[in-house]
C-alpha cells in the first residue's frame, strides 16, 4: 500500500520532505485558484465581494517555499476564506490523504468536544495514559489548545460566521486535520488543566494509524443500530416521532426511499389516525438531496400554491425561481415539534425552516448550521489545481429562500427554545431536546404509557 502512495507523489511531482514555490509558481497557482473559485461560485459574488482582496492578501502573507503538508493547509486556508461550507477540499484517495489510508500516516489518538473556545478530552485511544474524560486540553507539543484552534479553524470551511457548525466539523475530524494541518509527530505530549484551574498534568500519547484508532473505538462505542439511514418511525398514543437522520442520495439510492413516496405514505398514515402532536428530529442530518425538504412542504398548513418559495441564482446572473405546491388534502393539522443542532446543515436546514415559517412548528435545540439567508449548493464544479494534485469542488449555486425574513440573515435558522448544553451535557451525550419536550405532560403522558 505504501507503494501506491509512493506513486501518486511521483506522479503528482511532489515528496514529502522537499520544499515547493521557489520559483514563485506555488504562489501564483494559488492566485488563479482563488480567481477560479470567485468566478464559480455565486454566494462569493453576492455575500463575500472581498474575496479577492482577501484572498489577495493571504496569499501574499504566504512563504515564498512550502512543506509538503504546507501546500494542503495553505489551499485550505485560502478555500475557507469563501466563507461557503459546501466546498470540498480533496478527498480520501489523493496524494494529501492517501497515507491515511495506507497507514503511512499518524493521527493523535484523542478526540475532543469544543465548548467556548476550550478542548475537552473526549476519548483516549492509548491505555497506557490514562486521562479523565472531560479535562481541558491545555496545550500539544508546546502548542496551546487556543492556537491549535486557531489553526484549524483556519483550514476548516463554514458558512461565514457560523462558527458553531465549523467547531463541530473540527470534533470529527480533529485526529486526522491536525496531522495535516500542524505537525507530523511520532508522540503527542499533552498538558490537562487541573479541576482547580491552577494545577497542570502531563501525558504523552504515540501516534497511531488510522485504522488502528477506529479498532480501538469500536472498542468502546456502543454497535451501531441497524435500519434505514434515511429515516425512523415511532406512534406513542397520539404522538408520532419522525427521525430524519441523512437526505444522502447514496442512501437513498440504495434503500431505494424517494422523499415523495415516503413522505406521502407517512402523512397518510398520520391522517388516517388522527394525530395530534408530530416531532421531527433533523438533528445530525447534514442534508442531501433538495426533494426530502420540498416534497415535504404539501403537508405543511401554510402551503399555498404558487406563492414564492425559492431562488437558485448561478453565474453570470442566471437564476430559476421556485413556488410552493398545492396542499395535499391530509396535511398535518396537530402540534408540530423539530429538533435542531449545530449539524442541521443544507437541505435539513431549509427543511427546519419550511416546518417552521410554513408549517408553524415550534423549533426545539440550536442554531442550525447553514446560513438562513441563502448558501452556495446544488451541484459543485469539480477541478484539479495542477501543482498540487488536489481536487476541489465548488458549488455553481445559491440558494435562496424567498420566504419573508424573520431573522438576521447572516445566522442559522435560530430555535423557538434555544437549548443551552454544558461540557458535562455534551459529554455524557445528554439529549436535552427530548428532555425539554418530555416535559409537556401530553407528550410525557404518550411517551411513557
Amino acid at each position: 500500500m505504501r507503494q501506491i502512495l509512493i506513486s501518486l507523489l511521483l506522479f503528482s511531482g511532489l515528496t514529502l520532505n522537499a520544499q515547493y514555490g521557489k520559483d514563485g509558481n506555488l504562489k501564483e497557482e494559488l492566485r488563479q485558484l482563488s480567481r477560479k473559485i470567485e468566478r464559480t461560485d455565486p454566494f462569493i459574488t453576492r455575500n463575500v465581494p472581498d474575496f479577492g482582496t482577501r484572498a489577495d492578501s493571504l496569499v501574499n502573507s504566504f512563504p515564498d517555499s512550502f512543506g509538503f503538508f504546507e501546500i494542503f493547509s495553505r489551499v485550505s486556508q485560502l478555500v475557507t476564506l469563501c466563507g461557503d461550507a459546501h466546498v470540498e477540499i480533496g478527498n480520501w484517495y489523493d496524494t494529501f490523504h492517501y497515507g491515511f489510508l495506507n497507514r503511512s500516516y499518524r493521527t493523535l489518538p484523542l478526540d475532543v468536544r469544543i465548548w467556548n473556545g476550550k478542548l475537552y478530552a473526549a476519548a483516549v485511544y492509548d491505555s497506557t495514559c490514562f486521562v479523565p474524560i472531560g479535562s481541558e486540553l491545555d496545550s500539544v507539543n508546546g502548542k496551546s489548545a487556543g492556537e491549535v484552534l486557531r489553526i484549524l479553524s483556519r483550514c476548516m470551511p463554514a458558512d461565514q460566521g457560523l462558527d458553531h457548525f465549523r467547531e463541530s466539523r473540527i470534533e470529527k475530524s480533529f485526529h486526522w486535520l491536525y496531522y495535516l494541518c500542524i505537525e507530523q509527530a511520532d508522540s503527542f505530549r499533552l498538558v490537562f488543566r487541573g479541576q482547580n484551574q491552577c494545577s497542570r498534568y502531563t501525558c504523552t500519547l504515540q501516534a497511531i494509524d488510522l485504522l488502528e484508532r477506529q479498532n480501538r473505538a469500536a472498542v468502546s462505542e456502543a454497535p451501531e443500530k441497524k435500519g434505514s439511514k434515511i429515516f425512523d418511525w415511532e406512534i406513542h398514543g397520539k404522538t408520532a416521532i419522525l427521525r430524519l437522520k441523512s437526505f444522502s442520495a447514496y442512501y437513498s439510492r440504495q434503500e431505494k426511499i424517494r422523499a415523495k413516496k415516503l413522505y406521502r405514505k407517512l402523512f397518510r398514515e398520520l391522517h388516517k389516525s388522527g394525530m395530534e402532536r408530530l416531532i421531527i428530529d433533523l438533528r445530525g442530518n447534514s442534508g442531501g438531496l433538495l426533494d426530502f425538504a420540498d416534497e415535504m412542504l404539501p403537508y405543511l398548513s401554510g402551503c399555498e400554491r404558487g406563492q414564492p418559495l425559492r431562488i437558485s441564482y448561478g453565474r453570470d446572473g442566471w437564476e430559476k425561481s421556485y413556488t410552493m405546491p398545492r396542499r395535499k388534502r391530509h396535511y398535518f393539522r396537530g402540534s408540530l415539534y423539530v429538533l435542531t443542532d449545530r449539524n442541521t446543515f443544507s437541505s435539513a436546514a431549509i427543511l427546519a425552516r419550511y416546518l417552521k415559517e410554513i408549517g408553524g412548528a415550534t423549533v426545539i435545540g440550536q442554531e442550525a448550521g447553514s446560513r438562513y439567508g441563502g448558501f452556495g449548493g446544488g451541484s459543485s464544479e469539480y477541478f484539479t489545481v495542477s501543482v498540487f494534485a488536489m481536487r476541489l469542488g465548488i458549488p455553481r449555486y445559491m440558494l435562496a429562500i424567498s420566504l419573508p425574513a424573520k431573522q438576521d440573515p447572516d445566522r442559522g435558522l435560530l430555535p423557538d427554545v434555544n437549548i443551552v448544553y454544558g461540557i458535562e451535557d455534551l459529554l455524557r451525550n445528554a439529549d436535552l431536546e427530548m428532555a425539554y419536550l418530555l416535559a409537556i405532560p401530553e407528550i410525557e403522558k404518550d411517551l411513557e404509557d
